[in-house]
């Protein structure tokens, strides 16, 4: 099973508890090729449970097929042998092509920020905020996002603060999954009380 810090990072980055995903574990000999399968709340896994929770890549990606394709009806055993035949190996990976990492350092009036900050995920042209995401001053997290190269922007806010914008990025290759869009220090002030 996922430790605290893990199954409270997926339950951030999927919006949902994961309490209900069962993890099998069928270890296989060394030599075996490395890999899990997927069904609706349950991810089976070929190494022990502590190898597995060491992969982030690899766990958000059994999580991202559980959560997001199974339990929602998007995937079925059908779906999924159609799929690969038609998509190849790029249907196999969608975690990776849909998430990416996002780093930075939040200050307040120059000061490191107290808790209570959250970043905030719009897509464009509709302009929606999609996705809210509690985050600690100094940050780095995965965020969910739907398959597919889109434009989005990110404001970042704490309690009681004034609101940065970022500059608008396209979203959905593999290029910020291993490699985090460092948004550097975000200079923020705090509200003036009247």
């Amino acid at each position: 099973m996922p430790s605290a810090d893990i199954t409270k990072c997926l339950e951030n980055a999927f919006g949902r508890p994961i309490d209900k995903v069962t993890i099998i574990e069928k270890v296989k000999p060394a030599d075996y090729k490395w890999g899990a399968t997927t069904r609706k709340n349950e991810i089976t896994i070929v190494v022990p449970c502590d190898v597995f929770f060491n992969d982030p890549d690899t766990y958000l990606e059994e999580y991202y097929h559980v959560l997001e394709q199974w339990n929602t009806g998007r995937l079925s055993r059908l779906l999924l042998a159609l799929s690969t035949l038609f998509a190849g190996c790029a249907f196999r990976h969608p975690a990776r092509e849909s998430a990416f990492a996002v780093k930075g350092r939040i200050l307040v009036d120059n000061r490191e920020a107290a808790s209570d900050c959250s970043l905030h995920l719009y897509r464009l042209p509709q302009d929606r905020e999609i996705r809210e995401v509690d985050i600690p001053p100094d940050f780095q997290t995965s965020v969910i996002i739907v398959p597919g190269i889109h434009k989005y922007y990110m404001s970042i806010r704490c309690s009681g603060t004034s609101t940065y914008k970022t500059q608008t990025y396209e979203l959905g290759s593999t290029r910020h999954w291993g490699d985090p869009i460092d948004l550097g220090e975000i200079h923020l002030t705090q509200a003036k009380s009247n």
